[in-house]
């Protein structure tokens, strides 16, 4: 919930909740019940994909991120609607694991330059189907079962809409999580997709009733995007020199060029296998 719902005074008074009735058991419960949510026993509700899309795994010169990563779509790449790509410069044969390749159906693709994220993109989806949507991946995402449908359905919940962003979950212990998130205890798993160091949040409803948040800006951790707007970026913009400020320009291209929306979705989940010592 991104907003401030009220100010709790601790040790005010002898009979108050905090102090006659242990937090940590509560505290403990509500954990486990989340935990196992994040874990993705109970995301397959969303149903399915309806729209072809082509999954990105972007870069990365670490093995076991791009495993685990590409593992995670296990079930989704047996969908004939999702085809999932990797940029082959750093997904090599001898770095995928064989389980990998054994259940992932994964297309490595070559690009001329992969240090040019949007460039990289646009050479990638050549080998897609002209007509399907985009998920751009880092290789330090894994994605919940469910997802991916669940983005769709919230990316075509409104014309207006052009770009989905998940629940991004840091792992316990990670420092940045009390810079996304200030107020969040910092041993427990958070999301971090609506960030106080991006102050990314555009409007919250007046009666906000736990649906899509608009924002304003969202790295490309894990983004879904329509195909119709990469297409209308890709044919005004040369991808040629990006300087590391691909996420913002093609967010603020949607909103002030297109006068489309981004929005972030509860409903999907996405882990950050980062590292703690990070």
């Amino acid at each position: 919930v991104p907003v401030l719902l009220s100010n709790y005074y601790l040790k005010r008074a002898s009979n108050t909740i905090s102090e006659t009735i242990a937090v940590q058991p509560a505290r403990d419960y509500i954990r486990s019940k989340n935990q196992s949510w994040i874990q993705c026993n109970a995301q397959e509700s969303h149903g399915q994909l309806t729209k072809k899309v082509a999954v990105l795994v972007t870069q990365s010169d670490d093995a076991e991120l791009i495993n685990t990563c590409l593992a995670s779509f296990r079930k989704t790449s047996v969908d004939p609607l999702a085809q999932v790509l990797s940029v082959r410069e750093f997904v090599r044969k001898d770095t995928v694991s064989q389980s990998c390749r054994n259940t992932t159906a994964v297309k490595r693709v070559a690009v001329d330059n992969p240090s040019r994220f949007l460039n990289g993109v646009a050479q990638s989806l050549e080998s897609a189907d002209p007509d399907c949507d985009l998920l751009i991946m880092d290789p330090k995402a894994r994605i919940a079962t469910g997802a991916l449908p669940a983005m769709q359905r919230a990316a075509y919940a409104s014309e207006s809409i052009a770009m989905v962003t998940p629940q991004c979950i840091l792992p316990g212990g990670h420092p940045d999580i009390k810079v996304h998130v200030p107020y969040a205890f910092q041993d427990v798993p958070c999301d971090v997709a609506l960030s106080h160091q991006l102050r990314n949040v555009e409007k919250v409803p007046l009666f906000y009733d736990g649906g899509v948040i608009e924002l304003n800006y969202t790295p490309f951790f894990c983004v879904y995007i329509k195909r119709e707007v990469w297409d209308a970026f890709r044919h005004i913009s040369n991808l040629q020199d990006d300087a590391g400020q691909h996420a913002r320009m093609f967010c603020d291209f949607v909103r002030h060029v297109l006068d489309k929306r981004i929005v972030y979705t509860s409903d999907a989940v996405v882990l950050n296998e980062i590292r703690r010592s990070e």
